[in-house]
């Protein structure tokens, strides 16, 4: 099983309440580091600067940021690292709280390569029935292949997810081009876990029926299990 690296909510449980937000830079509004093979060090800062709420920030390893960005604390970095090594650029951060206090404790982290690692053939997908009436609300499942090309995997759609590698061969964080997302293995969220890193959760692929946008669709999967291809 995958897992997509997801940050915890605060006690509040305001989503937009970030714990740090970048300052404006030329490039900054549209630079997320999520792309591997994009040369963000061609448009980066020496160091990127945020303001920030220090004090929460001493409570995370993997705070939220405005825009969403994969920083992390350094041991978090090395967690991950340890569970399965993986090519990437560490940009240093500073962030500012009030008055002269800052803080240089987390790096940017961007993954410079894509992860090679679903099966898109036995992974399956559910999309609307074309041969329903209009209103009606039927899916059926069918081979992530089968999508059009270059159109992106919608992660609440995934009715069945199929790794075509050994779990063991997967980095310890990858990105994969058809999912969004930064993602982990067992073995690293148990590393992470192991480790008590705070403010990071870990939503497993596919997502469960009490998490994500299905509840809206009262608890089912968009395809029953008896409708599904078999394996």
């Amino acid at each position: 099983m995958i897992f997509r690296l997801d940050h915890a909510i605060h006690d509040n449980g305001q989503y937009e309440d970030f714990d740090a937000e970048q300052r404006p830079t030329h490039h900054a509004g549209g630079l997320t580091y999520d792309i591997p093979d994009f040369p963000y060090q061609d448009y980066l800062p020496d160091i990127m600067e945020f303001d920030g709420h220090l004090e929460r920030l001493s409570r995370t390893d993997y705070p939220r940021t405005n825009p969403t960005l994969p920083l992390m604390s350094p041991r978090m970095l090395q967690v991950c690292l340890s569970a399965g090594a993986f090519p990437y650029e560490a940009h240093p951060t500073v962030i500012h709280g009030h008055g002269s206090d800052v803080i240089d404790s987390f790096v940017n982290v961007h993954l410079t390569t894509w992860t090679i690692a679903l099966d898109l053939d036995r992974t399956l997908v559910a999309q609307r029935d074309p041969a329903a009436r209009r209103m009606a609300r039927r899916y059926v499942a069918i081979p992530a292949r089968q999508l059009d090309e270059g159109e992106n995997l919608d992660l609440e759609a995934i009715e069945v997810l199929r790794i075509g590698v050994p779990e063991a061969d997967l980095p310890g964080l990858f990105r994969m081009e058809q999912l969004y997302g930064l993602f982990c293995s067992e073995r690293t969220k148990q590393a992470c876990e192991e480790a008590g890193l705070r403010g990071v959760t870990f939503t497993p692929v596919p997502v469960p029926l009490g998490q994500g946008a299905r509840p809206y669709l009262q608890g089912f999967r968009l395809v029953s299990a008896e409708d599904l291809p078999r394996d």
